[in-house]
């Protein structure tokens, strides 16, 4: 279960990584095929692990994103879906 949760979780990190304005709750669930209250609580999840998302309004549109400079914070970790690859260093 809890590889489940991770790669759902994974999952919504690269649909919000890849779409700049945001994505509503809605929208996340018809991509990732779950339940709105499973969204919720993954949005959550990565929120207290201290990944940068922010919840908005727009005219009515409620939306969550990834804030700026999220790729900053990240490196040097090459974040890629299929794996993790780390820099090497040069010496």
């Amino acid at each position: 279960m809890r590889g489940a949760q991770l790669a759902r979780q994974w999952k919504i990190l690269k649909l919000l990584e890849t779409r700049k304005p945001g994505l509503s709750v809605a929208e996340i669930t018809q991509e990732i095929d779950a339940q709105p209250r499973t969204i919720y609580r993954g949005l959550e999840a990565l929120q207290a692990a201290g990944f940068p998302l922010n919840a908005g309004h727009e005219e009515e549109k409620s939306y969550w994103k990834l804030l700026e400079g999220f790729r900053t914070i990240m490196d040097p970790i090459n974040w890629t879906a299929g794996k993790v690859e780390r820099p090497t260093l040069e010496v």
